[in-house]
């Protein structure tokens, strides 16, 4: 195997333990990446009719429904809102590449004169048509026929990880991008604290899956969107997941059941009689968390990188 940015075939190995599939993911030391081969040869019938059967955000009732998908994710987009509210213009267009069921789309597709989407998984595609109004192509990027319109904005999160190719798939991204748009980025962090600095040896069987073709660091990433002909203007590391869960990790080796817990603001639900107590304990959960993330941001040991980019002159 190749590393798809620099070329280079005497990679070592990463892990041969996935979540879900069987394979191998290798390590390109001079572009501190993991790679993987994909797991598929068509994407959008993979993507379709297999992805949403295998991975799910609820692992005590797994769904591929649309509506479910939607309501459990739906809240959990602020730090995404809020990096891109400073572009929100009525008289700009805007295009998500995997909108899924709509998660990101419900809070911004208003903000702008036309929003489009992109998703290879044709329920979510009907849903989001149907609940929102906005136009949703199926095929792979670069089958849409957009009749030689272009946007000020493209979106695509948690998706550049799936590509085969992600150099191609940037090329392709940037034929669409109108001569000042700009690019919004979102990707797993290869060094993911629960991968890196808790030493939970059971996620790194759960963090790299088959569907996840590539592990960026920002090294990577930064190589990347050279080679792509991209000017990266901010970027900005995220954790996700708070402090609890990954101390459930920690003293459980194990996920928790669903993502709610993990990705809402911690609060416990203390006895009533305690309602003081209450109120202080849960303010300091808070600002743990808080602190927390903010630890690991400022080390860039976060779960994901999100990168604002404009294409270079």
């Amino acid at each position: 195997m190749k590393c798809t940015i620099c070329g280079k075939d005497d990679l070592s190995v990463l892990s041969r333990t996935l979540r879900r599939g069987n394979g191998t993911v290798y390590y390109c030391e001079d572009c501190d990446m993991g790679l993987l081969e994909p797991c598929y040869k068509d994407a959008k019938e993979y993507y379709d009719k297999e992805y949403r059967k295998k991975f799910t955000d609820d692992l005590k009732k797994p769904s591929s429904d649309p509506e479910e998908m939607f309501k459990l994710q739906s809240m959990f987009h602020t730090d995404r809102v809020d990096i891109v509210r400073k572009y929100f213009d009525k008289k700009k267009n805007f295009l998500e590449i995997g909108c899924s069921a709509g998660q990101f789309l419900t809070h911004v597709y208003k903000k702008f004169s036309k929003y489009v989407g992109i998703e290879l998984d044709t329920n979510c595609a009907a849903f989001i048509e149907k609940k929102f109004g906005v136009k949703v192509y199926t095929d792979e990027l670069d089958k849409c026929d957009f009749k030689g319109n272009k946007f000020d904005y493209i979106a695509f999160y948690q998706v550049l990880e799936h590509t085969s190719n992600p150099l191609q798939f940037l090329a392709d991204v940037k034929k669409l991008l109108k001569k000042d748009g700009k690019i919004f980025v979102e990707v797993p962090n290869l060094y993911d604290p629960l991968l890196h600095l808790w030493k939970v040896e059971s996620y790194k069987g759960f963090y790299y899956h088959e569907a996840h073709t590539h592990y960026f660091t920002k090294k990577a990433l930064q190589k990347l969107f050279k080679a792509a002909g991209f000017k990266i203007n901010k970027m900005y590391f995220l954790q996700d997941y708070n402090l609890y869960n990954n101390l459930y990790w920690y003293f459980n080796n194990a996920p928790q059941p669903d993502c709610v817990f993990g990705l809402s603001k911690p609060h416990i639900d203390f006895q009533d009689a305690y309602e003081k107590v209450s109120r202080k304990l849960n303010k300091l959960f808070h600002e743990s968390d808080a602190k927390y993330k903010k630890i690991l941001a400022e080390n860039e040991l976060t779960s994901n990188i999100f990168i604002t980019a404009s294409g270079e002159k």
